[in-house]
C-alpha cells in the first residue's frame, strides 16, 4: 500500500474512532509508524490531543489486542465508553481494581 493510501486509511480510522473532522499529523505519524513500519514509538501530546486514538487505531488497523493502563479511572472509562459508541467493531473491555468483585468469571 503507498504512503498516501496508508495517510487516508489511517485518517478515516483515527476520524471514525474519535468522531472527529480530521485526525492530527502527528496521530497519523504515529499510528503508520506502528502499522505499517513496526516501529516502536513514544508520543508526547497534551490532554486532549488524542493519543487513545492512536492505540484504538492501530487495535482497528491490525485487528490485535492491546493493552493500555489507564492511571485514570474516569478518563478510562469515558474512552471506553466513546469507543463503543464510535466503532461497534471494537470491543474494549475495562478491567479495574473491582473487577473480580463484579464478574466472578473474570
Amino acid at each position: 500500500m503507498d504512503l498516501d493510501k496508508q495517510k487516508k486509511r489511517i485518517n478515516r480510522a483515527i476520524c471514525g474512532i474519535k468522531g472527529a473532522p480530521d485526525a492530527r499529523a502527528g496521530q497519523v505519524q504515529a499510528v503508520q509508524r506502528l502499522v505499517y513500519q513496526h516501529d516502536d514509538i513514544v508520543l508526547v501530546a497534551a490532554t486532549g490531543y488524542g493519543k487513545s486514538a492512536v492505540l484504538y487505531t492501530v487495535s482497528a488497523l491490525t485487528e490485535r489486542i492491546r493493552v493500555q493502563i489507564v492511571p485514570l479511572t474516569k478518563l478510562g472509562k469515558n474512552e471506553r465508553e466513546d469507543i463503543t459508541r464510535n466503532v461497534p467493531d471494537l470491543k474494549p473491555v475495562w478491567i479495574d481494581a473491582d473487577t473480580h468483585l463484579k464478574n466472578r468469571n473474570a
